[in-house]
């Protein structure tokens, strides 16, 4: 029998399969402070209520759970921060698509609720299917 004498990590993969697109954090971040978006208003206040003191500056660059923040910022899309190149991926999956809805129809109500959100920034995005895995 082997014995296993050095360090042994257990690490599991999760996955997601999105119609949406990748964005980069600074980009997002920029469009939505220039749009003055309603969500993005309400949830840098929230932050900065939950994680300030009184007086003390807040900063957006400092924010160190972007997963969760983009989460409230977009409400029902789907969002996902990758850590090691500093994009989020930003769409719905297939399950959310309506029973009478057509791909075409689907894709076109992803499109038109990130352009709500981020304007002019999505103008010259490269929408597609979105299949990606990260260490979870």
């Amino acid at each position: 029998m082997k014995v296993r004498k050095g360090f042994v990590s257990n690490s599991s993969t999760c996955s997601f399969t999105i119609y949406g697109a990748w964005l980069d954090r600074n980009d997002v971040m920029k469009a939505l402070k220039e749009k003055q978006d309603e969500d993005y208003l309400k949830t840098i206040e929230k932050w900065k209520e939950d994680y300030t003191e009184d007086g003390e500056e807040f900063d957006e660059e400092e924010i160190d759970d972007l997963s969760y923040f983009f989460e409230c910022v977009f409400g029902n899309l789907f969002t996902h921060y990758d850590w090691d190149t500093g994009d989020v991926a930003l769409g719905e999956g297939f399950a959310s698509m309506d029973d009478d809805e057509t791909k075409a129809e689907f894709k076109k109500r992803i499109e038109e609720s990130l352009k709500e959100k981020l304007g002019t920034l999505i103008d010259n995005v490269k929408f597609d299917i979105i299949s990606h895995e990260y260490q979870c």
